[in-house]
């Protein structure tokens, strides 16, 4: 992985598989949003309201919960990361623009996926067709 897309993901990740949220937030852009599956309380429209949902949930983090991330890229700026949190079915696209995470997408699994072979949808939103369809079994 060379390309500054590429760099950001990297960045971020080893920094969220260290919980260090201080070093994840240097790859979020200002402007950057998180968007729940379902729209609500938890969507966040700014760096600020990401960083605030993400130390929440790291304080309600059980001890010993694993952090390993799978990530699948999908074009020169979006990619599947799934395995945060340890929620099962649960995953995120990730967008990134000029070496900075801009938009993050939770997204749910199809009941059924396996060996890496997924579709993904939200529910209740509409996110771009890349996000939708990530694969064909």
């Amino acid at each position: 992985m060379n390309d500054s897309a590429s760099a950001a993901i990297e960045t971020g990740l080893a920094a969220l598989t260290r919980g260090d949220l201080d070093a994840l937030e240097r790859v979020w852009d200002s402007h950057v949003t998180l968007k729940a599956v379902e729209p609500g309380p938890w969507d966040c429209a700014s760096r600020q309201e990401v960083m605030a949902l993400l130390h929440l949930r790291e304080s309600q983090r059980p001890p010993g919960q694993p952090r390993a991330v799978k990530v699948t890229r999908h074009d020169d700026a979006t990619f599947l990361v799934s395995g945060v949190g340890g929620a099962e079915g649960t995953a995120t696209v990730v967008t990134v623009a000029n070496g900075r995470v801009i938009a993050l997408q939770q997204v749910t699994a199809a009941p059924g996926d396996t060996g890496g072979c997924c579709t993904w949808w939200p529910t209740g939103r509409d996110i771009p067709r890349a996000a939708r369809r990530w694969c064909t079994c």
